[in-house]
């Protein structure tokens, strides 16, 4: 299993949300002109500033973000500028910023310094190269990440362009330590597991961008990110939305399962409640070494099943191995008993849910 998703939170903030930060390992994440103040050995970051430009350039201009062109339109033969006449932050700005946080003492700590990009943009792989060139110029050595940008001309990549264009920077470039997956949410879900693909591919990490929902949070631990962060749950004081999916713990879980046993665990996970007339969120229980497939199932629950039929089904080996990955799978507290009838169980309530299925998936990948 991939190592479990780090949150972070905006450094930033007030005394109680740094604690929280503190007690819960979360990394604490910094923006240009702010003072870089993580605990002793705590994770930290360095966002570029990008985001909230892009963000303050629409609001002046009276613009929809992600919809309307906020940088404007690009001149044709405009992809190959010099950083210093593309829009967005100021670049040299942003190199003279980088000697202070590689003079930092915690440097050691600092898991991503994020490439200058442009919001919804086909110009931001450009921005990002030249900012690169100009701080490697100036020797500075550090963990720096791509952000990957939609290219509003072919906004889910159909033609496979943009990640062509990536992989292309990655080996280019070893100096980049990982990909931040950028981009508005419609982009992340449908081009999030494939950049997270394409960084494995070329050995680099992943950095999942504004975290700001359950969903998001799920959907950042399931492509396997080592890092994502958000503002919205310190600012909306909704950490049970963290919680709730628990990206530090959940992948852990997992850890020293083999194949056979994750393949188990997630088809109990999945098992649709046939019991249940109406669709329902609420798991089946099962009894440890149940066939779950699912004619089985509705011949079982409609009473169609003979004693004959019965005892054959349960003097197999297929049956007898289900009941010892069931077993395993109870003893390291994966299954719980269902709590209304002896023999009954279902998957803990600290996993069961679509996060599981989600980074199931991705430990099926790494364990066949």
């Amino acid at each position: 299993m991939a190592a479990a998703t780090q949150y972070f939170i905006a450094a930033k903030t007030g005394t109680a949300n740094r604690e929280l930060a503190r007690r819960e390992g979360f990394g604490v994440l910094y923006l240009p002109g702010w003072t870089i103040d993580p605990d002793a050995g705590q994770a930290w970051a360095y966002d570029n500033g990008a985001y909230a430009d892009y963000l303050e350039r629409a609001k002046r201009q009276g613009l929809t973000p992600f919809v309307d062109m906020v940088y404007g339109e690009a001149e044709q033969g405009d992809l190959l500028v010099t950083a210093s006449e593309l829009p967005g932050i100021d670049t040299h700005k942003w190199v003279r910023g980088l000697h202070q946080v590689a003079a930092h003492p915690s440097i050691d700590s600092c898991v991503l310094v994020a490439l200058p990009d442009l919001v919804n943009d086909a110009r931001s792989l450009d921005k990002s190269i030249e900012a690169l060139e100009l701080a490697l110029a100036e020797g500075l050595d550090l963990p720096y990440y791509l952000v990957v940008q939609p290219d509003p001309a072919d906004p889910r990549d159909e033609s496979g362009a943009a990640r062509n264009r990536v992989g292309d920077v990655l080996e280019a470039y070893p100096q980049i330590a990982g990909l931040f997956i950028g981009g508005d949410n419609e982009f992340k879900s449908d081009l999030g597991p494939a950049y997270a693909d394409l960084a494995r591919f070329y050995g680099r990490r992943i950095h999942y961008g504004r975290a700001s929902s359950r969903r998001k949070i799920r959907q950042a631990v399931s492509i396997g990110a080592e890092t994502c962060d958000s503002t919205q749950h310190q600012r909306y004081q909704s950490w049970y939305q963290v919680s709730d999916v628990d990206p530090h713990n959940l992948g852990e879980a997992l850890d020293g399962l083999t194949f056979e046993e994750l393949a188990r665990l997630l088809e109990i996970n999945n098992q649709a409640p046939v019991m249940f007339e109406e669709p329902s969120l609420r798991q089946a229980p099962i009894a440890l070494g149940d066939d779950l497939d699912a004619e089985w199932q509705r011949r079982l629950w409609a009473d169609e099943i003979t004693a004959e039929e019965w005892d054959a089904h349960e003097d197999t080996p297929e049956q007898a191995r289900r009941l010892e990955i069931d077993t395993r799978l109870a003893d390291l507290g994966l299954l719980v008993n269902h709590g209304l009838t002896a023999g009954e169980y279902s998957v803990t309530p600290h996993l069961y849910s679509r996060s599981l299925n989600e980074l199931g998936q991705v430990a099926l990948k790494e364990a066949a």
